[in-house]
């Protein structure tokens, strides 16, 4: 819960650094959804990674564990069946914020800026 705390505010933190960019871009003419869809695929891009390479790793590290104290023969899986909850909180969270766009409604400095 703490990575993925961490991953929103970044998230949120890049979406308002990106307003300037944002405005210029629909200054330009560019739809407000081409521009929701981008933000999310940028957001999810980096996350469905980030929660690939952990749960490989946690699994093959909960695996590890137990068959090191020799309480288990074989693969157990509970790990993942422990990771796909915060998966989908975290694949939620980022859908959330992925949408976010700062930007899409230029103000009368910001149009003058550009």
């Amino acid at each position: 819960m703490l990575g993925i705390g961490a991953f929103l505010i970044s998230s949120v933190v890049r979406v308002v650094d990106r307003r300037r960019d944002v405005v210029a871009l629909v200054v330009v003419g560019a739809r407000r959804r081409t521009l929701r869809l981008v933000q999310l695929a940028q957001t999810l891009g980096p996350l469905s990674i980030a929660l690939t390479v952990s749960m490989v790793v946690g699994h093959l590290g909960g695996n590890a564990l137990l068959r090191l104290q020799g309480k288990q023969v074989g693969w157990y899986d509970g790990t993942l069946q422990a990771a796909w909850p915060m998966v989908l909180v975290a694949v939620l969270a980022a859908c959330a914020v992925g949408v976010i766009v700062v930007g899409l409604r230029p103000k009368t400095e910001d149009l003058r800026r550009q």
